[in-house]
């Protein structure tokens, strides 16, 4: 189990909590997948451990359980304490779902005093650390002209494809350097906002955060807002109550960076590969298509002919992809007599996710589709009962005992609908005419699963020095083979504390 300190969370310009884990812990990968503005990040806890399953490891936010999605749209300013959790008797405890380790995260509350109102402002600017090492204009003119001299076959006489006239005006004009094209100085605004306070019997901590994320790529943007209250009360002298809710809306607006386009049509992947002697627009004021001629023709002797304009590909395409999450869990415990106690839970993780995509004629699935979209809606709920008994005493001074015997109910359910249109009779309307188009291709689907748990674990430690757990997990699921329902895993360890 590893911990990382509220200081060094909070002590860097983080604008998402799974940046906390970059080189903080042992055994933990972080990596950003692509380094668009709320891309997705991959985390790995001891490596890989399942070829066909998932490896993603199981985020648990104030008891509320769910994968990474809960911790990208967490706001790092909220967090009190994270853990992760490595070991094989440590993630037992979770049976199936913690076989590829546990993230533990608890929220803040307000400490005992007056209110406590804090605002802060994070202002980043990002540029491209470095740009591919190309050839310039005149370089790769006469680069192309030699391969075209060596092009003697047949008693061919080659002609060069660029003349000296050519060459004097890249000299001259310099070409295009198609990295500084696309590219600018991006910038993370992050604004934070935070009430707190307690009595002897309320602990409570309100937060709003709003993160503006403007990529390098041009084009490229994403931004967050989110809403948190958590709220923790004594109702009585054996009960008390907490409420933990968050609302995100998130809404990612970049150009596709990995394969929902071809890899032609991705701006970063072509802007280095196209030629240096081909303008940003042609003579008409259009984008210019790679080796466009005068007459109109497109020469494809050199460079990637079949790729298209890396300024278009960043900023034309019209991307708009919301997503609306509440979550909610809410407890009740009850201390029945001296060392026993019952605590109740039950929350809820809703989302809806829409995608309205259109790549318009001056794009390369819009130009030879005259005009591309995709809607998308779907809608998660993720729906957990946890009933927990614990026992905890201590014997003698030296001798500690602690059993937890745990009923927890898992029920997830999922639906969504696809639309993807073509043939556009007016371009400039986009996806909010998609009656105009003259293809339509639609789809929808839907499904659920359930997870009924049971766990018990025993505690001893003798004199703060001799230490032993053994914890037995049983988890049914919906998803298991019919004649294996049930997954059984049980875990022990011992340990001797030196000092």
């Amino acid at each position: 189990t590893t911990s990382i300190a509220p200081k060094e969370i909070t002590e860097l310009p983080l604008s998402r909590a799974d940046q906390a884990l970059q080189g903080r812990t042992t055994g933990v990968y972080v990596l950003n997948s692509d380094a668009s503005p709320g891309g997705e990040t991959i985390i790995r806890i001891r490596g890989l451990n399942s070829i066909n399953g998932g490896n993603e490891p199981l985020i648990v936010v104030d008891g509320l359980q769910g994968g990474q999605e809960l911790l990208r749209t967490l706001n790092p300013n909220d967090i009190e304490s994270m853990e992760v959790l490595k070991d094989a008797s440590a993630t037992a405890i979770y049976g199936s779902r913690g076989a590829n380790g546990v993230i533990l995260i608890t929220t803040k509350l307000g400490k005992l005093g007056k209110p406590v109102i804090d605002f802060s402002v994070g202002i980043s600017p990002q540029k491209l650390a470095n740009k591919l090492d190309v050839m310039d204009a005149v370089t790769y003119a006469e680069y192309m002209n030699l391969v075209r001299s060596k092009q003697t076959g047949s008693g061919n006489v080659p002609v060069p494809i660029f003349s000296a006239d050519d060459i004097a005006r890249f000299e001259r004009d310099g070409g295009t350097d198609w990295q500084d094209v696309i590219y600018e100085t991006g910038l993370i605004q992050n604004y934070q906002l935070s009430v707190s306070g307690a009595t002897d019997r309320l602990k409570y901590m309100v937060s709003t955060n709003y993160l503006d994320h403007q990529g390098i790529l041009k084009g490229s943007a994403y931004d967050r807002i989110s809403l948190r209250t958590t709220l923790n009360a004594d109702i009585s002298e054996a009960v008390d109550f907490g409420l933990n809710w968050a609302f995100t809306k998130e809404t990612y607006k970049s150009p596709d960076f990995r394969g929902d386009v071809a890899f032609v049509a991705m701006a970063i992947n072509v802007a280095p590969r196209w030629a240096p002697t081909e303008p940003v627009y042609d003579a008409q004021g259009n984008y210019q298509r790679h080796g466009l001629q005068p007459d109109g023709s497109i020469n494809t002797d050199y460079g990637p002919s079949d790729t298209w304009n890396p300024l278009a590909s960043a900023i034309e395409p019209d991307m708009d992809r919301p997503t609306y999450r509440n979550n909610i869990n809410l407890f009740l415990n009850f201390d029945i007599v001296k060392g026993l106690s019952l605590k109740l839970t039950g929350g809820a993780i809703l989302a809806n996710s829409e995608r309205r995509d259109y790549y318009n004629t001056k794009t390369m699935g819009g130009f030879s589709n005259n005009g591309e979209a995709q809607l998308s809606n779907s809608t998660t709920e993720r729906w957990q009962n946890s009933n927990i008994l614990t026992y905890d005493n201590n014997f003698g001074g030296r001798h500690q005992l602690t059993a937890t015997a745990v009923l927890e109910q898992i029920y997830d359910t999922w639906h969504g609908s696809n639309t993807e249109a073509r043939d556009f009779i007016v371009d400039q309307l986009g996806y909010n005419n998609i009656a105009g188009a003259q293809f339509l291709t639609k789809s929808s689907y839907a499904g659920d699963r359930s997870l009924l748990s049971y766990l018990g674990r025993v505690f001893y430690g003798y004199d703060d020095r001799y230490l032993a757990t053994f914890s037995y997990r049983a988890d049914g699921s919906s998803v298991f083979g019919e004649d294996n329902k049930w997954g059984y895993f049980p875990s022990g360890s011992v340990a001797w504390r030196l000092s």
